[in-house]
């Protein structure tokens, strides 16, 4: 039932990627994630048998060991934020394949928002540095106002 799951495009934003998945072994299932047929990330899902009726799910992110995207785990080491939302993806992922219900991207709201304004700075460019220095600026201001007795 895993091995016909997919992981969301969207997290990989407007980049085209694609997907392939290996469920060849019977205790975990590895969604494999590329860009022009290179490999830029792995979604790992581990099986383990609780009992005869339960078996317990892990999930993890794993980045390739070379090419292009060998720096992939470096930065999600950097990044513990996309790491997170990634991993709730793939726990999102496995939950709705197993109880037959569609993904639901709120799962991903909290983490999605923390790797959003963890990385404000960075997703906006330049004008996200403006932003920070008008808004810095302002609170400067407006402690300088209160200072002299202004509101």
């Amino acid at each position: 039932m895993l091995a016909q799951s997919q992981i969301p495009d969207f997290l990989f934003g407007d980049q085209n990627t694609e997907q392939s998945v290996d469920g060849g072994d019977p205790a975990s299932i590895r969604w494999r994630i590329f860009r022009n047929g290179e490999e830029i990330l792995d979604f790992v899902a581990t099986l383990k048998p609780e009992s005869e009726t339960a078996t317990r799910i892990s999930v993890d992110v794993v980045a390739p060991s070379n090419g292009r995207f060998a720096r992939t785990s470096e930065r999600l080491k950097q990044h513990p934020e996309i790491k997170s939302l990634y991993l709730d993806a793939a726990r999102e992922t496995v939950a709705s394949t197993l109880e037959h219900r569609p993904f639901e991207p709120s799962q991903l709201a909290q983490s999605l928002a923390v790797a959003a304004i963890t990385n404000a700075k960075s997703i906006m460019g330049p004008s996200g540095e403006e932003l920070e220095k008008k808004g810095l600026a302002s609170i400067h201001d407006a402690y300088e106002r209160e200072a002299a007795g202004a509101r």
